[in-house]
């Protein structure tokens, strides 16, 4: 693997809220002349340990440099790099990172470095690592989380900042909704409780980013918002984008969300004049009695009452399967 042949690429990652730009995840590609680029997936399993670590080198050198120029500029961005557990096992791990943070005059606090959730922490040199490299101020990520059967006990052993869910999880969204609902308020609630930014991957419309923004999901990531592209096509595409103009309209999926962010039998905060999910209620609800399972889900006296909110997930589930 020539170091020449490596160019990193740049995905967005939003807020759900105010739909601005706050990060871009770098991702390696390996670029064969004449030939097309080979996303990470394929070619880093066939690479050595020593390989690995020339890439994340790689990695921090071109990332690092990318956002020095885009901070200079005016763009308040962060970046992410993914971090092997093996380039975490070597001693000098933790020097690499301090080295290209000076060499390229990043605060710290700017980049994040991600770590596969599916991949095992086990050896001390790279707990060890861990614990320097956030002695730094640089913040940790767990990446692909509910991908792996060991996510609560990852996060209660390191110090994240960021726990980023898994593609598969909203990608199961039109197959499996309330489900997939589930998964997702589970997942978002144990990032709060931990007290860690939430990053749901594999966005790949505007229904799932406005179902991942309705659950409570801090930021979004994936094709919807932007496919990753070259460092040089950053600024104009940021420049272009309309973040007023990129919201997301209510849909039955968001809805269904917003209802399964409290549970069927949970009472709905505030009053049903407040609730933001009324008027789409009101709108599509015919001469069914929608209104009236949904009023049954306000006001503290109504907790517990899970026949109107079972009624309003069922006919919310019919909805995305008839849109």
């Amino acid at each position: 693997m020539a170091s020449a042949a490596i160019e990193m690429h740049m995905q967005p990652i939003i807020d759900l809220v105010t739909r601005e730009t706050v990060a871009f995840e770098s991702l390696a590609r390996l670029a064969r002349p004449g030939r097309s680029l080979l996303t990470a997936a394929a070619f880093v399993p066939g690479l050595s340990d020593r390989e690995v670590d020339r890439l994340f080198s790689v990695a921090l050198d071109q990332s690092l440099g990318a956002l020095s120029t885009w901070l200079k500029s005016g763009i308040e961005v962060d970046v992410s790099v993914n971090i092997d557990p093996s380039t975490l096992a070597n001693a000098d791990c933790t020097a690499w990172v301090a080295s290209a943070l000076r060499s390229h005059g990043v605060p710290p606090d700017r980049l994040v470095l991600e770590i596969l959730e599916t991949h095992a922490i086990t050896d001390e040199r790279q707990r060890s690592s861990l614990s320097s490299i956030r002695g730094l101020g640089v913040r940790l990520a767990i990446d692909d989380f509910g991908s792996g059967h060991s996510d609560s006990d990852r996060l209660a052993s390191f110090d994240f900042d960021v726990l980023k869910i898994d593609g598969a999880v909203v990608g199961a969204l039109a197959a499996a909704p309330e489900q997939t609902i589930r998964r997702l308020v589970e997942y978002v609630r144990i990032a709060q409780l931990s007290g860690l930014a939430t990053v749901v991957e594999g966005i790949e419309t505007l229904e799932m980013a406005a179902v991942a923004s309705a659950v409570g999901a801090q930021q979004g990531q994936g094709y919807a918002i932007a496919r990753p592209m070259a460092i040089a096509d950053v600024p104009a595409w940021i420049a272009g984008r309309e973040p007023a103009t990129s919201g997301c309209v209510p849909s039955f999926a968001s809805v269904l969300a917003f209802h399964g962010r409290y549970g069927a039998g949970s009472a709905h905060t505030g009053t049903v004049d407040e609730c933001p999910i009324s008027a789409f209620i009101a709108e599509h609800a015919g001469g069914e009695p929608v209104g009236d399972w949904h009023s049954s889900q306000h006001g503290a006296e109504n907790a517990g009452r899970s026949d109107g909110g079972r009624r309003l997930s069922d006919w919310l589930v019919h909805g995305m399967a008839a849109a």
